[in-house]
């Protein structure tokens, strides 16, 4: 059986031997992306090596008795590795924000599996086919707060559209306080000294800006 001792000296080794790997340029991700599509292992394997440090920063922030930090990083290491196999640097985006839905959702579904199902759950609507799009996080814009309640890993989703959807500040306050605070449009409307239809408008807009991020990310990670 392994102990406390013997993870912590793993873990100890492994974040010594991950610091050797410098942090990627954009224009490195996108270099070595194509050199992956043409079958480079090498290529992959540097990818793979230069970010997973982002997965143990990602993993620092689950504490579960069942699992060790080191657990957790093994988890998120294989969502890293999908994320690399799949990352298309042409979609525009940085490879850190796509690769962090593939790396919690291993680290969450491990710890479901580990785990009582109340301590953690994913509750990610699907549909009918078993498919859906982190687009379908967004509510339509005629829901009530009550029926727009999403959780908390969801909102952390959600929370990486609404930063990278180039929201103004008044259509960032908007999304938080409908979404986040589930204030209703008057309450928003009061808050910020605008009309009811301004406030519709501005959410209109907003939901616009961030249905159209959520199309860069792929729907098998939702299955």
């Amino acid at each position: 059986m392994i102990t406390t001792d013997q993870n912590m000296s793993s873990l100890s080794l492994f974040l010594d031997e991950i610091r050797k790997y410098p942090i990627l340029t954009a224009e490195e991700e996108r270099e070595l992306a194509q050199k992956i599509a043409q079958g480079d292992l090498s290529a992959k394997e540097k990818f793979i090596n230069s970010n997973l440090r982002f997965v143990v920063s990602i993993a620092k922030k689950f504490h579960v008795e069942q699992m060790s930090l080191m657990d957790l990083i093994q988890e998120g290491s294989i969502g890293l590795i999908k994320a690399v196999e799949k990352f298309n640097p042409e979609k525009g985006y940085r490879f850190s924000t796509y690769a962090k839905y593939w790396i919690m959702q291993s680290i969450l579904r491990a710890i479901d599996l580990k785990c009582d199902p109340n301590v953690i759950s994913l509750q990610i609507h699907v549909d009918e086919n078993g498919e859906t799009e982190l687009g379908d996080l967004i509510p339509d814009d005629n829901l009530t707060p009550e029926e727009i309640a999403i959780t908390e890993s969801q909102k952390d989703m959600i929370e990486d559209l609404i930063t990278n959807s180039h929201l103004t500040d008044a259509e960032e306050k908007v999304i938080r306080m409908r979404y986040f605070d589930y204030a209703d449009y008057s309450k928003i409307a009061k808050t910020l000294g605008k009309t009811r239809m301004s406030i519709q408008n501005i959410e209109r807009k907003a939901l616009k800006k961030i249905r159209l991020m959520a199309k860069n990310f792929p729907k098998e990670f939702f299955l």
